[in-house]
């Protein structure tokens, strides 16, 4: 019988996997990028959300102060600003996201291609190698077969 079976195409498919898991690790990076932006957005809006209750809580019963109310609105609009602008990196990062995700699909596609082309080839070489062990013990039977007539015959 011969060697045991050995893809040619080896060196790529580790080529290919490691490529792969590096796209997997930048899409990890970047969800991870996402995820922390949108809770900086819920961060800013809870803050936001809060700050107006405490305003109608407080500070709107009996005399106004309209120096805390004016500090009280650039204070707010400093934290609008943030979500807005978290809000704009968001969408940045969503569009860095979903050019990652399509990198990586790429990149499992191309691994998957050649995993099926070694697959298939390993069971061309097994039905090779079950032939030729079969054949082999054709021929086997048929010497054995033949002996004991040739000793008979002589």
């Amino acid at each position: 019988m011969a060697k045991g079976f050995k893809f040619r195409l080896d060196p790529l498919l580790r080529i290919r996997q490691r490529a792969e898991d590096e796209r997997k690790q930048a899409f990890g990076k970047v969800v991870g990028k996402l995820n922390e932006q949108t809770e900086r957005a819920r961060r800013y809006d809870e803050s936001i959300r809060q700050e107006h209750r405490n305003l109608r809580n407080g500070h709107l019963v009996g005399e106004i102060d309209t120096r805390h109310l004016a500090h009280h609105r650039l204070y707010v609009n400093s934290m609008m600003r943030g979500l807005v602008q978290t809000l704009c990196e968001r969408a940045m990062t969503q569009q860095e996201s979903e050019k990652a995700r399509a990198a990586m699909a790429e990149a499992v596609k191309g691994r998957k291609v050649l995993e099926n082309l070694k697959a298939r080839r390993h069971g061309e070489w097994q039905t090779h190698e079950d032939k030729v062990e079969a054949h082999l013990l054709d021929e086997m039977g048929v010497v054995a077969h033949r002996r004991p007539r040739e000793a008979d015959a002589s």
